[in-house]
């Protein structure tokens, strides 16, 4: 709690909840005025607008963070997945040529037994 100040009074190194003064105030049944700040003094956050003109710039940094770490996976699946479809079409290429030339070794074989039985 080191640096903190309590809303309440306005002392440093506690929070409201365990405010000595505010307690004190509340046993005794009297509202709790805390003394004046200084008007340099920032007390605590500046709530304005919603949605995220409220959000803290660590909160804005995180969403982007989020965001960049969600895009980057999603690009690294993409790129796997066209990685992927490009060497299953290569080796279907591969395939092909391989069918291709087995048939037309088939066909040589083929012709050849022919003509060997037409000689005889």
């Amino acid at each position: 709690m080191v640096g903190r100040t309590c809303y309440e009074c306005g002392e440093p190194d506690h929070f409201a909840s365990v405010c000595k003064e505010y307690w004190e105030a509340k046993d005794r049944g009297v509202p709790f005025v805390p003394p004046p700040l200084p008007a340099y003094v920032r007390t605590g956050r500046t709530m304005f607008g919603s949605g995220s003109e409220r959000r803290s710039h660590s909160a804005d940094n995180y969403v982007m963070r989020r965001e960049d770490e969600e895009t980057n996976a999603m690009m690294s699946y993409f790129q796997e997945k066209a990685l992927i479809w490009k060497r299953e079409k290569e080796n279907l290429a591969k395939e092909e040529k391989k069918r291709k030339q087995e048939a037309l070794r088939l066909e040589a074989e083929k012709k050849k037994h022919e003509e060997i039985a037409e000689r005889k």
